[in-house]
């Protein structure tokens, strides 16, 4: 009976191989399949770089779509053939979330497959146009029949060499129809409520920003961002265009703090760090003019705050809580640099936050969070205020931004478990928006009545074009009455409709435990460095212009954004590390370079403590050394900013000879301050105390060995008599 099994399992698992492969040629998505495999190893690169229409109407004839392709494999590809396939009306927001994600059923209508390239060797690329007929009764051609959001996949099959023919590569996308081709656009009987976050964010690049020098940067990437074409120029050359009127009244800004200060500092001449050293950083000038251009661009406008340099909430609330709580306390820094009016009270955050965030946040003084509908208790919520349970404050409110249209716009976000290589549109600047407008259309037909956010991700990316038709597109839908652009401040400014728990099941928090641990010891020896230190007249620096840029680079070692960049949040560590050690050893105990002679037993240690700081410090001076040296522990004294101060600590020596001493330096909280320093001393004399006792002892013991002859010579007289 057993080789029967085992024949019976092996027949199994061949038959279910063989139907995973039938799925993967004939075009059934992952989810149909019996048993869905991870995706392996990309063979191809494949681009959009044009598509017409990207929205079908009545008197559209075909739709056509131009493909670029790359082999990225070490290997030939052959027989590359693609063609389109498309999916059935999707009807519901999960319907609708399973497109975005390429798991929704793709194979309702499709092109025939069309031949590509015989063979594509590594390196090579090939271009093509896949068309389909939008005529009713063409042939070959696919129809809509009713207005929509319809699944849509551009599916390249091919034979990798010493492979089968499998999907090699799929892109997945959204197709909205207007109005079903040949058929007679009904007039919109309601618009949809449709806000828009413009998020001005990019991942961290400080490595280092000391008192009264130039920043330095980790790299000088972030210049390139800000130059003519750049991602952060084009978002806001795009917004410029569309300012006032039409979309523009539905646009709020949501603004990094820390980008804006980097690159103010950028703009005063910068550093960046390279394997060579330090050297000049190159876009100081192009940091001035796009500063100049945000400022225009904000000027009596709609802005909200995001968290400092995108930490992430949830693993700071965590493990440190006071973290968090700075992360969203810093909306200041956009009034100071840009002088706009942030929204008060509130904070826009793309991650998921659980309770202890929420807490954390209250703390900060927030009342109002804007995330993502997906964070909440409440499913599908629309862009309407509820009331956070939970909250020790009982203010604490949260503003859901709309959970499909942060997915339709989020790269990388194909289900991993489609059994191919897949991405979406928004994995490709030339059709980023592509799933955000469709998301737009099927709120707009399911439900106009609930209002609307749309909020991209932090770090939004597409070209120049592409944001001009995104946003250019909105305004036509408001042109034509399918959407009315509503301020966040008329959202924000909306009654609670209901209550609201945080999700206990957040996808942020997100960072290693371990890491935390550490971020959490060095905020408690940055506090405790604060409390140490005091204005000093002469310098008139306020502590916080120390102690603040060392809490930020460790919100910048917590940010979201370092996720997938490898070894990005090791590095800031590591920078956070190293400006909290200069800080810590701008205060410290001069070596007095030779051996100290104590002129007498009971001679003071001196002992020089040199404050480098710009503030006034308070230290506390600790003394050990070995047996014959009886040491005083002093009181904790004040070090004036740039100034030393020369310290006599009490000491007995118990015996004569060469003693070590070891000096530490602390604050009185216990950080320790520059490095323990070795004293070496010498000394031939003995204490006033040593010699009191010695003498005390001999004359004891003269007293008691004179007793003890007196006894004796009475005793010796008693007996003669």
């Amino acid at each position: 009976m057993k080789p029967v099994t085992e024949r019976v399992r092996t027949t199994a698992a061949a038959v279910a191989a063989l139907f995973v492969l039938l799925g993967s040629l004939c075009g059934i998505p992952a989810s149909a399949q019996t048993r869905q495999v991870p995706p392996p190893e990309p063979v191809l690169k494949v681009d959009v770089t044009a598509m017409t229409p990207r929205i079908v109407t009545e008197s559209d004839d075909d739709l056509r779509i131009t493909v670029r392709v790359r082999n990225i494999a070490k290997v030939p590809v052959r027989n590359l053939a693609a063609r389109l396939q498309f999916g059935e009306r999707q009807r519901t927001n999960l319907q609708v979330r399973q497109a975005l994600r390429g798991t929704a059923p793709q194979d309702a209508q499709s092109t025939p497959f069309q031949q590509v390239s015989p063979e594509l060797m590594p390196g090579e690329a090939t271009e093509f146009t896949l068309t389909a007929a939008l005529t009713p009764g063409a042939p070959n051609g696919v129809a809509f029949l009713e207005p929509g959001v319809y699944p849509l996949l551009v599916n390249i099959n091919g034979i990798p060499d010493g492979g089968a023919e499998a999907r090699l590569a799929g892109v997945n996308m959204l197709l909205p129809v207007r109005s079903a081709p040949g058929q007679v656009t009904t007039a919109t009987q309601r618009s949809l409520p449709l806000t828009v976050l413009w998020p001005i964010a990019a991942r961290p690049r400080v490595a280092a920003r000391p008192f009264n020098q130039s920043v330095v940067l980790a790299d000088d990437m972030l210049a390139a961002e800000l130059r003519p074409g750049g991602r952060l120029h084009t978002l806001v050359e795009a917004a410029a265009k569309v300012r006032t009127g039409g979309i523009g009244d539905g646009l709020c800004f949501a603004i990094d703090p820390d980008l804006v200060a980097t690159v103010r500092d950028m703009a005063n001449g910068y550093r960046v760090r390279t394997r060579e050293g330090l050297v000049r950083g190159e876009g100081s000038e192009e940091a001035k003019a796009w500063l100049t251009s945000l400022r225009e661009l904000v000027a009596d406008q709609c802005v909200v705050a995001t968290q400092y340099a995108g930490a992430d909430l949830a693993a700071l609330a965590a493990h440190s809580p006071r973290l968090a709580t700075a992360a969203a306390n810093r909306s200041s820094v956009l009034s100071e640099v840009l002088d706009a009016d942030p929204l008060p009270g509130a904070l826009w955050t793309t991650d998921d936050i659980d309770e202890r965030a929420a807490k954390a946040v209250a703390k900060a003084g927030t009342d109002l969070v804007v995330a993502n509908a997906r964070g909440v208790d409440v499913r599908w919520a629309p862009a309407e205020p509820l009331t956070v349970d939970g909250d020790d404050s009982g203010r604490l409110r949260v503003l859901p931004f709309d959970e499909l249209g942060a997915l339709a716009l989020r790269p990388r976000s194909a289900s991993p478990q489609l059994g191919y290589p897949a991405t979406v549109a928004a994995d490709d600047r030339t059709i980023a928006g592509q799933n955000a407008i469709a998301t737009v259309l099927f709120k707009a037909m399911a439900d106009p009545s609930k209002p609307m956010l749309l909020a991209p991700p932090r770090t939004f990316a597409a070209t120049a074009d592409e944001v001009d038709w995104l946003l250019g597109t909105l305004n036509g839908f408001i042109a034509d009455g399918l959407v009315q652009p509503v301020s966040l401040t008329a959202l924000a400014g909306a009654d609670s409709v209901g209550r609201a728990r945080f999700d206990r099941n957040a996808t942020g928090g997100r960072l290693p435990k371990g890491m935390m641990r550490e971020l959490d010891e060095l905020d408690g020896q940055i506090t405790d460095l604060s409390e140490a230190m005091k204005e000093d007249p002469t310098s008139q620096v306020e502590p916080q212009a120390i102690v603040s840029p060392l809490r930020e680079a460790l919100l910048r070692t917590a940010s979201a954004d370092f996720h997938g960049v490898r070894g990005a949040r090791a590095r800031a560590l590591e920078s956070a590390t190293a400006q909290l050690q200069t800080v810590r050893h701008g205060v410290r105990i001069s070596d007095p370079g030779r051996t100290i002679g104590l002129a007498s037993g009971s001679s003071p240690i001196p002992v020089s403590v040199t404050n480098r700081l710009p503030v006034q410090i308070t230290v506390r001076v600790k003394l050990t050394s070995g047996a014959g040296l009886r040491l005083s522990q002093p009181s904790a004294v004040e070090i004036p900013a740039g100034r030393s101060r020369n310290l006599k600590i009490p000491a007995e020596v118990l015996r004569a000879g060469r003693f070590t001493v070891n000096v530490y330096l602390s604050t009185p909280g216990g950080t320790q301050l520059g490095e323990p320093t070795t004293y070496e001393l010498t000394s031939t004399e003995y204490g006033v105390i040593t010699v009191i006792v010695t003498a005390t002892a001999a004359g004891a013991l003269l007293l008691l060995a004179g007793r003890r002859i007196y006894r004796r010579l009475r005793s010796n007289g008693a007996g003669r008599g």
